[in-house]
């Protein structure tokens, strides 16, 4: 019985997968899907040019880059620390992988973030005209 489910199921994610497909195939061939589309890639394009030029964003995807090479590393310290005790018991360890593998995330995560940020200002901020200049 358990393995009749879990064939159903994974047809059933199949049949999801191949339906959302064909709704995106179709509004993907609309005139505002095409219109998205369209803006979606000047959006790109505005953000390689503003970010290959500027030498604050080159600043900012090197910061954004060391964040995503500290958090890596400190979720990698964490999970062998994890590992050479998981034999035993999580108890045995150590007191900072807690603390590592969250700070690790956060870092991960905050790289994301103003890597969001950046783009969304190259788009909303300096890509349109200020006023009263």
């Amino acid at each position: 019985m358990l393995i009749v489910l879990f064939v159903f199921f994974e047809q059933y994610k199949f049949i999801i997968s191949v339906i959302s497909f064909r709704i995106f195939h179709f509004l993907k061939n609309t005139e505002y899907g095409k219109a998205r589309i369209a803006a979606f890639k000047n959006d790109r394009e505005i953000i390689e040019n503003h970010w290959s030029d500027d030498k604050d964003l080159i600043y900012l995807t090197y910061f954004c880059r060391g964040l995503y090479v500290l958090g890596t590393l400190s979720v990698a310290y964490s999970m062998t620390e994890i590992s050479k005790v998981s034999l035993y018991s999580l108890e045995r360890a150590p007191d900072d992988i807690g603390f590592f593998l969250f700070f690790g995330y956060c870092l991960i995560m905050a790289g994301i973030v103003l890597t969001c940020l950046a783009e969304f200002h190259i788009i909303f901020y300096r890509n349109t005209p200020v006023k009263n200049k």
